[in-house]
């Protein structure tokens, strides 16, 4: 059963027609090879309205066709209902993105765990299995025209937003708040390697947000990234 929230946000996919309307009909003509159903939010803690740092942590795109829960949009096409996959299946994956932010979400919110966080996407379509694929006419359509992750912020209502996403993402980031600055801008030792580290002061509706945009934990050490987002959403 989905929560208030995630009810809101299958409720918001349906009525924008995500992964049908003319835009996205528009990006799928652009970009052929895409899989045939959009991907919504993975899901939205039970416990999260109850924490007082509110954590959404928001990655570039799926890969492959991650769930069999289907919703329909208001053009009675179907895009991918993820909440239960998500907790069920993806949650204690042994990938890089699943158990570094699993493990953040343990340091801060002790056994509450993933129920005390929501993730996302950035973008909600791709076209493979294993990598990010995604094109600027895509992060155009979805991101900026259709706006659908600005959306979810505003439902979600975050006060902390962990992007993981890379410098790549950078010019797209103001297309998810009313209001964006950066803050500081750097790159930060994850053992022998090195990733971008950009923190922003962020406005959604009338809310203040703090953003933090990391590199994709792939490859990383994962101690000291983990502690360093970890401080990060502690000091904030």
């Amino acid at each position: 059963m989905a929560n208030a929230i995630e009810k809101k946000l299958l409720e918001m996919y349906g009525e924008i027609g995500m992964g049908a309307c003319d835009i996205c009909r528009r990006c799928r003509e652009e970009n052929p090879g895409l899989y045939p159903r959009a991907v919504g939010c993975w899901f939205v803690g039970d416990e999260f309205e109850r924490q007082e740092k509110r954590v959404l942590f928001i990655g570039k795109n799926a890969r492959g066709a991650p769930a069999e829960d289907y919703e329909e949009n208001r053009n009675g096409a179907p895009f991918l209902n993820e909440f239960r996959h998500a907790r069920r299946d993806l949650w204690d994956r042994s990938w890089a993105y699943w158990s570094y932010t699993r493990a953040v979400c343990e340091n801060l919110f002790g056994d509450t765990g993933f129920e005390a966080a929501a993730f996302t996407n950035m973008v909600k379509c791709n076209g493979s299995d294993t990598r990010d694929t995604t094109t600027d006419s895509m992060r155009e359509c979805c991101i900026a025209e259709l706006g659908v992750i600005k959306r979810e912020i505003e439902i979600i209502r975050p006060t902390h937003v962990v992007c993981i996403t890379g410098a790549d993402y950078d010019y797209r980031l103001t297309n998810l708040f009313d209001g964006l600055a950066c803050t500081n801008a750097v790159s930060v030792a994850v053992g022998s390697k090195t990733m971008p580290w950009a923190e922003f002061d962020a406005v959604s509706g009338r809310r203040e947000i703090k953003v933090l945009r990391v590199g994709h934990p792939e490859r990383k050490k994962k101690e000291p990234y983990v502690a360093a987002v970890t401080q990060w959403l502690k000091k904030n």
